[in-house]
């Protein structure tokens, strides 16, 4: 940092007194009230030792040192008769005798005025601050030596804005210059040792394309293994690089952005607050990098959890359209559980259907060859249903759908598995060709149905053909013969599922929607309960490290806020200016880590298609935002207690 001093010819007066007030000698009991030009400073030392040594009462003056400061003004003070002397400086003594005041200067300790301009390397002199410089000038700087700076070196008063004893705008901003003193600013800006964070717009720039990139390549439709790892693995990179660099760079590019709008910069605390604010974040790059990541993760967990939880009876109905399907392998089996399903006068029967079901072992087919990543479950041993048109429109109206398949000669229709989201182009120009008596048999597929009508047996492969062809097939495997109910309130329905289950065997292959459903509840309760603990637990500890960290700041500020408040600051504008640069520590972190939980969110639930996940998405992450809300109320409020002392 370059310092430029005020080539002023004056010599530097700091004692001086009313001349009526003052005598040809003192006397031993001469009591004597000295005020000083600020609060204690080095400049300060000399008189405060001659003080604590007792050199005043070894020459018989009984002194008291009055501190100064932004709202006290000494002048005033020394010509009521508060202060017999006052420490103050060559243009101040000038600006007195010119208002008529009977003041004059009795001692100078120093040989030059210490008064200067602290400034950025690239001012080389005081003619240098014309170039489109801002120049902080305090309140009794602007009545004393800044008339005759503007005047000498071709200033404006444009340029001025108020000094509020804070380095921090400064020091952000290289476009600003400063009163100091050599033995005070310059010497605490040296001390704080870190530069301005400074805007870099590739760094700010390349933040945002490795998150959007992320984004992008996390969220592609992913059909192998090697895909996946590819996909995920570069897209983590992206978003961690990039997250770094946003609260490196791309804030700092932000705030710069900002100080554009002097009008706006220079309201009120606005430039304090900005200044603040660029070396809170600055200063806590990695720490909110870790957060946003983190929170990432967590919110991304538990919000897919929740999301499991909350469709539960969805799933279920996914994963077991009918209340209740079985085998009609004995009759006698059968004539009972009809029996126990009929009796349950709390769950009417709504629908039966008795449906035919033909299981084709997959090596008789040539659906492992087909392009699609799903049918490469369709291994040697594994089997695939078909299913007679008829049977799968009598099924789909009996679950209140309006979905329904038309298909003649040949023609096939897939059924969509419950964990896949096919769509329908994928099987353009496809045919699945099956081994018959009489010869292998094409069909072409003409449609995908997206309702599942049948409980999920791996690997969940269905095929719907047409009557006619179901009937060839008839011939050569004999159809399983699957009873299926569909009764009122099925999940209240225990007492008929748990009986039915208790009779089920690897033959009848019972299946209940209402045990399908309390076991999903069951489990996905647990986990949400483990994984939500554990996320408020994260997040306590999260929004306490923000919480004392700003504390740690505040505190470390509580002086600066005492001199705004002395120089006019009121303290509803500090408290808002705390409020702005505390909302922006917590929202930022917050922000991004939601952004990456529900990109991770999105990868992790592709599978669950033609669900609204706006509703559990907004629930989970809306639990999070108001736990934050409630640390960031608390950060504000013993904030403002700290800095407002109210």
């Amino acid at each position: 940092m370059n310092y430029a001093r005020l080539l002023l010819r004056a010599r530097r007066g700091i004692l001086f007194c009313l001349a009526a007030a003052l005598s040809a000698g003192s006397f031993a009991a001469d009591k004597v009230t000295m005020l000083t030009s600020w609060y204690a400073q080095a400049e300060h030392g000399g008189f405060y030792q001659a003080l604590a040594t007792g050199i005043y009462r070894k020459y018989g003056l009984d002194v008291t040192i009055r501190m100064g400061g932004p709202q006290v003004n000494g002048m005033q003070l020394l010509a009521s008769g508060q202060a017999d002397f006052l420490m103050g400086y060559d243009l101040q003594v000038l600006k007195s005798v010119e208002q008529g005041l009977p003041v004059t200067t009795v001692a100078a300790s120093f040989q030059t005025d210490l008064q200067g301009m602290m400034t950025h390397p690239d001012v080389k002199s005081l003619g240098g601050l014309k170039n489109g410089k801002t120049v902080l000038v305090s309140t009794s700087g602007r009545t004393t030596w800044w008339p005759w700076l503007k005047e000498k070196y071709g200033l404006s008063d444009a340029q001025a804005r108020p000094y509020t004893f804070n380095l921090q705008p400064f020091i952000a901003d290289p476009n600003v210059a400063q009163q100091a003193y050599p033995s005070s600013e310059l010497f605490q800006a040296e001390k704080a040792g870190e530069p301005a964070p400074q805007a870099k717009t590739w760094q700010a720039l390349a933040a945002v394309a490795l998150l959007a990139g992320g984004y992008v390549l996390a969220l592609q439709p992913i059909n192998t293994t090697e895909e996946f790892v590819r996909n995920i693995g570069l897209a983590l990179v992206g978003i961690m690089i990039g997250t770094w660099l946003l609260f490196r760079s791309t804030v700092a590019a932000a705030l710069s952005f900002y100080r554009k709008n002097k009008k706006r910069y220079y309201r009120g605390m606005n430039l304090i607050g900005a200044s603040n604010l660029l070396f809170r974040i600055r200063g806590n790059v990695r720490t909110f990098t870790l957060i946003a990541l983190l929170s990432g993760v967590t919110l991304g967990a538990f919000s897919m959890t929740y999301v499991q939880y909350y469709y539960s009876e969805k799933s279920a109905e996914i994963n077991s359209p009918f209340s209740y399907e079985y085998v009609a392998s004995d009759p006698s089996f059968d004539e009972k559980a009809s029996r126990l399903i009929e009796d349950d006068h709390d769950h009417p029967v709504l629908a039966q259907l008795r449906i035919p079901v033909i299981e084709v072992k997959s090596e008789l087919t040539n659906a492992l060859e087909l392009p699609i990543q799903y049918f490469s479950y369709a291994k040697p041993g594994t089997s695939i249903s078909f299913l007679s048109a008829d049977s799968y429109n009598r099924m789909s109206k009996a679950l209140g759908r309006e979905e329904t398949v038309q298909l003649k000669g040949n023609e096939a229709a897939s059924v969509r598995p419950m964990l896949d989201d096919q769509t329908e182009s994928q099987y353009e120009g496809l045919s699945l060709r099956v081994k018959l008596e009489g010869g292998e048999r094409t069909l072409p597929f003409v449609d995908m149905l997206k309702g599942r009508v049948s409980s999920w047996h791996f690997p969940d492969f269905v095929i719907v053909v047409s009557d006619s062809l179901f009937g060839e097939m008839a011939q050569q495997w004999t159809p399983t013969s699957f009873h299926v109910y569909r009764v009122a309130d099925a999940k209240t329905a225990q007492a008929t599922s748990e009986r039915l289950n208790e009779w089920r065997t690897d033959d009848n292959r019972v299946d209940t929607f209402y045990l399908q459903y309390k076991n999903s509840l069951e489990e996905k309760g647990l986990f949400l309960f483990i994984v939500g603990f554990l996320g408020l637990v994260f997040l306590a500890a999260t929004g306490s490290i923000i919480y004392f960290k700003q504390l740690t700041e505040a505190q470390a500020d509580r002086g600066r806020y005492e001199t705004l408040r002395k120089i006019g600051v009121s303290r509803s504008e500090i408290r808002g200016s705390i409020a702005r640069q505390t909302l922006l520590a917590f929202a930022l972190p917050l922000a991004l880590g939601i952004a990456h939980g529900y990109v991770m969110l999105r990868i992790f639930t592709s599978t669950l298609v033609d669900m609204n996940l706006t509703s559990p998405i907004l629930i989970s992450m809306g639990a999070y935002v108001a736990v934050y809300f409630v640390y960031y109320i608390l950060c504000v409020r013993t904030g403002n207690r700290l800095a407002n002392g109210a």
